[in-house]
């Protein structure tokens, strides 16, 4: 006995006949008839007796319709739900990612994906990196972004973006008059930086240029260094992203040697991606390079930094 069988029993006890339960299920006469055989002698009991012109179910078939009944119930539900999965039309995600990425990158993505998926639901949590790699790593997000240089062992990694640190600073510094600046350039300048995990790669760079970073201030959230340069506390050195969050005020320089900056998608191998997931990452790929460029090119200098625009560009991977 198989589910067809019972669904072809359930049927005959709905309409009481062979032919409107054919019709019902759309078959043909014979084969609920010839599939009522089958069910008859694999039980070993008659499933119904005709009753007045109508067909009957016995005791035995009586007792076992409120069992058929509720396979067929949870077979309803399985459907709808394989069907509501299909068309990804509810649901809900959940991401780890840093601030910079959540105020520049997210509400376009979020709001493309919307338009698409109205009834999906999403949870972001901003931390820090360090916070964003707990998450993922204990499994409690269906994946994190983040602006690293190195690798995670126990992730996988999706590079969807390699660019690279930038100095900022006011209008009136007098590092405005360089196409690039450099270690060197800035001695002197009070150096703001955002706490990140490039802390090393930044101190590398001044280190095998013989000089030290004077780091003056350091900050937990790259926006809040864009507006103390532009307050004139000091030179920031900080990634595209938060450059497009502080507009026009600033001037932007590439900084040399560069420091690279690598945007990846991070995922827990023991948490499968749902479909709704997946759709919201192709999003954030098809937008990042976008978001990363209007941090530099939306400033009246824009043409004094075309030489660093080569190094902006996409890269991804399948997972």
């Amino acid at each position: 006995m198989n589910l067809r069988h019972w669904e072809i029993v359930r049927a005959v006890i709905a309409t009481g006949s062979v032919t409107r339960a054919a019709q019902m299920l759309g078959v043909s006469q014979p084969s609920v008839s010839q599939a009522l055989r089958y069910a008859e002698d694999q039980l070993g009991f008659k499933l119904f007796r005709r009753l007045k012109g109508k067909l009957s179910p016995t005791l035995e078939t009586s007792l076992l319709y409120p069992e058929i009944d509720r396979v067929f119930d949870r077979v309803a539900v399985v459907n709808e739900l394989a069907h509501e999965l299909r068309r990804s039309a509810f649901g809900q995600i959940s991401v780890a990612t840093i601030p910079t990425l959540s105020a520049t990158l997210f509400p376009p993505a979020i709001a493309a994906w919307r338009a698409a998926r109205p009834s999906a639901r999403a949870r972001i949590d901003v931390l820090s990196t360090t916070e964003v790699l707990r998450l993922v790593s204990n499994h409690l997000v269906d994946f994190g972004i983040i602006h690293t240089h190195a690798s995670e062992n126990d992730l996988q990694v999706e590079e969807i973006l390699k660019t690279q640190m930038y100095c900022a600073m006011s209008p009136r510094s007098s590092l405005t008059r360089l196409d690039v600046v450099t270690p060197a350039d800035l001695r002197g300048h009070p150096l703001i930086a955002a706490r990140h995990s490039l802390d090393a790669a930044i101190e590398a760079a001044f280190r095998n240029a013989g000089e030290t970073a004077d780091i003056a201030i350091e900050v937990n959230h790259a926006f809040t260094a864009c507006m103390l340069a532009r307050e004139e506390v000091g030179v920031a050195l900080i990634d595209p992203f938060a450059l497009a969050l502080a507009g026009e005020a600033l001037v932007v320089r590439p900084f040399r040697p560069a420091v690279p900056l690598s945007t990846r998608i991070l995922f827990s191998e023991k948490r499968p991606i749902s479909a709704l997931a997946l759709e919201f990452i192709e999003i954030l790929r098809s937008l990042v390079g976008e978001i990363a460029s209007r941090g530099i090119q939306a400033r009246p200098e824009r043409a004094a930094l075309m030489t660093s625009q080569s190094n902006i560009g996409v890269s991804g991977m399948s997972r």
